[in-house]
């Protein structure tokens, strides 16, 4: 019988699975899109469903769909295994159970309690009154899977107790509050976190449930002064095991296909802003929650999306969020609009008055920096203040850029709308690129490349030559002579093939067959490539034969072996000649009959 994961992979072909994540073009046979394990501008990651791996030649990640799914969702190899299976409606009744860890646990808990707070939303009709008034329809609170969460202090925990969870996970779950009491011989006591608020469930990049928002509800969750909750109109889930609101964006499950598809990103403040915005057909709008853009959150935009339009509040805290928020995500080159609203209407409001005109602002969005300018224009009121406010504004923000043509572009506009040289504007921009960002204290550029060391050409030729006789290998029907490229690489190295072959990592090897898969695959003078390959090799190999004989010519004169120089200058003379004919020409016919 196969195994679980052959049974998987039978169902999911890598393309399903990397598809999910990222936008995938035709390369060939093969795909190819940005990798969205690192940043990049220009796609280096490529998926080959004949094989069904990955593999990203910016950062050298790849591997099969486990392998995707572990770095993708930061999981095990289990969980993984068990994300998938459900996928592909694989049971796994053999190797888990329901609560077999304890993020499965976790995850058990959450969607108890959110089944839970949805029972009790419907129990009350004046909260489901308050959400039609703000303009949700029934299916959508349903779609949304809100909630409502009791004005007592224990019903959850009473609740998720009979399920069988103990008070201290559902502490680890961030939906209740441990405390010592004095009155109680400091004895600790177990209430919950959210009490007389909607509930937000909010799900991670999967799908899966891993924590809450809870909003107030006018005339509920009044709190005591013993109580450490403040009457916060939001309060959220605190950092878990399973929720980092930093790695977090409310949505972005539901806003995947709609991101994919049309390369763009709406991002708004509020949950009832996305909610709304799904609601009335934006469903590729995702929003933060209580916590600024991050370069984390860029991440999982830029896998799926070119473009991101910020949608934020039109009062100085969404502005400021607006700006920092376009700093993380063009310095990834993304491509970044904004829009804004009449009022101090939020975006939510704006959908609900005036769905149409909400439309049409996304369409002639603006890219920030023209959106900045104007705006800045039209508040400051004399020359002097505008040139200021932009210096403050926009010049940080054409210092992160990481699209240079983009960033030339626009800092000629600026420059030319100023009234100032370019050059003037470039010295401000070099000024402002080593600056801290004042909006959150973080450097705007983000963490330095590491650097790797440069590969002699020799080894990389040898690399080369690996991968073209791995993948030829592979084949069912190969298109070269299989057995000549041993014997040549044999010859020229004294090497056999075979035992060089033995120095790379299985994951080098993998490697190594899908860069020549790649690069060779649609080439149809592949002969040429490769003689050209071993004429390289043989010309690396003679090189490094002459620095030896040299360095041994320089040793016997130290010496005064005058026999051994003699020997020595005829060896140089000979590799001398060899290393001129394979400068002046190709290899005479190694490969004429393939």
């Amino acid at each position: 019988m196969p195994s679980h994961t052959e049974q998987i992979k039978s169902r999911l072909s890598i393309l399903d699975v990397v598809g999910s994540y990222v936008k995938l073009e035709r390369a060939g046979s093969n795909y190819k899109a940005r990798c969205p394990f690192h940043n990049e501008k220009t796609a280096s990651f490529f998926v080959s469903p004949g094989r069904d791996t990955y593999h990203c030649f910016g950062c050298n990640r790849g591997g099969d769909i486990f392998s995707f799914i572990q770095e993708a969702e930061g999981l095990d190899f289990f969980e993984s295994l068990k994300l998938l299976a459900e996928r592909a409606g694989v049971p796994l009744d053999s190797i888990e159970s329901r609560f077999s860890g304890e993020k499965d646990r976790l995850y058990a808990l959450l969607e108890d309690a959110t089944v839970f707070f949805t029972e009790h939303l419907y129990k009350r009709k004046d909260v489901l009154g308050y959400l039609e008034e703000r303009g949700l329809t029934p299916e959508t609170i349903k779609n949304f899977r809100l909630g409502f969460s009791p004005n007592a202090w224990r019903d959850t925990i009473l609740f998720l107790s009979r399920k069988g969870y103990t008070p201290g996970e559902i502490v680890k779950a961030g939906l209740a509050i441990q405390k010592s009491d004095a009155r109680n011989d400091g004895k600790d006591i177990y209430y919950d976190r959210f009490r007389g608020r909607v509930m937000f469930p909010t799900e991670n990049s999967t799908g899966r449930i891993v924590g809450f928002s809870g909003r107030i509800f006018d005339g509920e969750a009044r709190v005591s002064s013993e109580s450490d909750i403040p009457p916060a109109k939001y309060i959220n889930t605190p950092q878990t095991m399973l929720y980092d609101k930093s790695h977090i964006l409310y949505g972005y499950a539901k806003a995947k296909d709609a991101m994919r598809k049309e390369g763009v990103c709406i991002l708004v403040e509020g949950q009832m802003d996305v909610i709304l915005s799904h609601q009335a057909g934006f469903s590729n709008t995702v929003g933060v929650s209580g916590t600024a853009l991050t370069t984390e959150h860029v991440t999982l935009i830029r896998r799926l999306s070119d473009t991101l339009i910020l949608a934020f509040d039109a009062d100085a805290a969404g502005r400021n969020a607006m700006e920092s928020a376009a700093k993380k995500a063009l310095n990834v080159a993304l491509t970044v609009k904004a829009i804004s609203f009449d009022g101090k209407k939020d975006p939510a409001d704006f959908i609900r008055d005036d769905e149409s005109t909400y439309k049409k602002l996304l369409q002639e969005a603006p890219h920030v920096v023209l959106f900045l300018m104007a705006v800045l224009r039209k508040e400051e009121k004399d020359a002097l203040s505008f040139k200021r406010a932009v210096q403050k504004h926009v010049i940080p923000i054409l210092a992160v850029m990481g699209n240079k043509i983009e960033q030339s572009h626009f800092t000629a506009g600026v420059a030319e709308g100023l009234g100032v040289k370019e050059d003037i504007l470039y010295e401000e921009i070099a000024r402002s690129f080593s600056e801290k960002d004042s909006a959150n204290g973080e450097s705007t550029t983000l963490p330095s490349l590491q650097i790797v060391p440069v590969k002699r050409r020799k080894d990389r030729i040898i690399e080369q030559v690996t991968g073209v006789m791995l993948w030829q290998e592979s084949l069912s029907e190969k298109i070269l002579d299989v057995s000549l490229i041993h014997k040549t690489f044999t010859e020229i190295l004294d090497i056999p093939f075979d035992v060089s072959l033995q120095a790379f990592p299985e994951e080098e090897k993998s490697r190594l067959l899908f860069e020549a898969e790649m690069f060779y695959a649609n080439s149809g003078n592949l002969t040429e490539i490769l003689e050209e390959l071993f004429m390289n090799l043989r010309e690396e190999v003679t090189k490094e034969a002459l620095r030896d004989v040299l360095q041994k010519i320089k040793k016997a004169e130290q010496e005064d072996n005058q026999k051994l120089v003699l020997k020595y200058l005829e060896e140089c003379k000979i590799l001398t000649s060899q290393l001129n004919k394979i400068k002046s020409r190709h290899l005479n016919g190694v490969f004429s009959n393939i």
